[in-house]
């Protein structure tokens, strides 16, 4: 697919590692919820879905459940709680 336009899913499994089951349960719960296309519905990654991926991944990493991952990523920045685990993980 044009990288204009974005990936498929399956382009964006082979790019980030990410199975596409994962992608699509990602999707089902909201966590990375990507554009749709308007006529067959197929969804559409962009290259910001892959830095949220990144969050994702990276907020995994140091133990956020995926609850927990969903609200930091609502939040415009970063939160007490995340800045003290993050700290600790350096530590």
């Amino acid at each position: 697919m044009n990288n204009r336009k974005g990936f498929s899913i399956g382009e964006f499994s082979e790019r980030t590692g990410i199975s596409i089951r994962n992608l699509r349960y990602y999707d089902e719960i909201g966590l990375l919820v990507p554009g749709k296309n308007p006529i067959s519905g197929h969804r559409i990654y962009k290259y910001n879905d892959i830095l949220t991926l990144q969050k994702i991944l990276s907020l995994k990493f140091l133990g956020y459940s995926l609850d927990k991952i969903t609200d930091l990523l609502e939040k415009s920045s970063f939160t007490l709680d995340l800045n003290e685990t993050l700290g600790l993980r350096r530590k």
